[in-house]
Parts: C-alpha cells; structure tokens; sequence
C-alpha cells in the first residue's frame, strides 16, 4: 500500500510505479486520502489491473426513502455473502456494508436535510469491477392538511376546504371514513385548498385529507 502527504492548497497529479518487482495483481485496487485532523475519505476505485467483469448494478428495495428513514435496503445481483456496498450523497459515503445471501442493508443513516437528493449506491463483487451506480432520490413526507371544521349539514356535503403549509400546487386528497373521496385538488399561494369535484359526504362521515408534495 502506498502512502503520500501534500500541502492543503496543492493539486498534484499522483503515480504508483512497481520498483520492487512486485507489481500490481490482477485485482481492484481502491484509494483513499485523509487530511491532518480529519476523518479518511470515501474510496475511489480503480479497476485497470482487474480482469473480471464489472459487477451488476445493485437494486434499491427501499422506496420511497423519506427524510425520516434511517436505513436503506435492497440486492445484488447473487445470492452470494460479501459483497461490498457502499451508499453516497453527492459524492459523500453515508455508509457501506456486505451482503448476506444476496441482500443489503445501510442502518444509521441521517437523512434529515438531504430532501430532493439523490441517493448512490455501487457494488463490488469479489475479482469484479465497481457496478454502476442504483439511484434513489430522498423525498420529504408531507405534512399533515388541515380541515376546516366541523362541518355542519342537514344533507350530503359537496365540498370541503382547509389549509396546507405545503407549496402552491400540492395535491390534496379528501378522504371520508379513511377511503378516497373525489378528485384530488392543489393548494394555493394563500395555503388554502378547495376540494368540490366528485365530493359527496354523508352526514356523520369522518373526514381527512391528505397532501402529496
């Protein structure tokens, strides 16, 4: 294993030359760097040496993956122990594990302000080249609409309205007893919502909605 060490603000362009006679096996070789008083890098791997096959690219079971997950889980493409996988955001590893009999799971993992970004993940299989990468993006749960209320009738209800702390243009959906009543509707810029089509609630009905952002 070679080790080298360079001044912070320096780019310098790095060679590892055989001069023992013990050159590189065929293999996948992987690189790291580490700054002074920090933690050491992601890898970076390099398979010129290597004359096995790239690995296939892993699946991403977990969906959708929200602010809230902490873990992340899915499969490669054996059922075979050991496989290395690692999952990354924007070019930072969050965290990296084996496979058992073919399955992954990366527990422990912090999500919270990464919403709207694209989760990487990549395999390597023992003599195997790095796969390409499965991508997922991280989504936040929306929350909760509110429902003006109570609403007072002597007959079916036509339409109901609330407010929505999500963005102008959200789609809300009325739901009466638990189950999906008429179409859905968006909020507005004022986080206000109107839902009036295919609306039809019977008296002593229970009604809840729902946003998806």
């Amino acid at each position: 294993m070679g080790r080298t060490q360079f001044s912070r603000h320096s780019v310098f362009c790095l060679k590892f030359q055989c001069q023992t006679g013990n050159c590189f096996g065929a293999s996948v070789y992987y690189f790291t760097y580490q700054e002074p008083g920090k933690c050491e890098s992601s890898r970076t791997y390099d398979c010129s040496y290597s004359t096995g096959t790239a690995t296939t690219t892993p699946t991403i079971s977990t969906s959708p993956i929200l602010t809230t997950s902490t873990s992340v889980s899915g499969l490669t493409e054996t059922l075979a122990a050991g496989v290395i996988v690692n999952l990354m955001v924007n070019g930072v590893q969050l965290g990296t594990t084996s496979t058992t009999n073919g399955s992954w799971t990366i527990s422990g993992l912090s999500l919270t302000n990464l919403a709207c970004q694209t989760i990487s993940v990549t395999a390597i299989a023992n003599n195997k080249c790095i796969s390409n990468a499965a991508t997922r993006m991280i989504t936040r749960k929306a929350t909760a609409p509110i429902v003006y209320g109570g609403i007072c009738a002597t007959s079916s209800v036509s339409s109901v309205s609330g407010t929505s702390a999500e963005a102008e243009g959200t789609l809300i959906q009325v739901y009466e007893n638990g189950i999906a009543e008429g179409s859905t509707t968006t909020g507005l810029a004022n986080e206000t919502w109107t839902a009036s089509t295919g609306i039809r609630l019977d008296i002593g009905s229970s009604v809840t909605a729902k946003a998806f952002s």
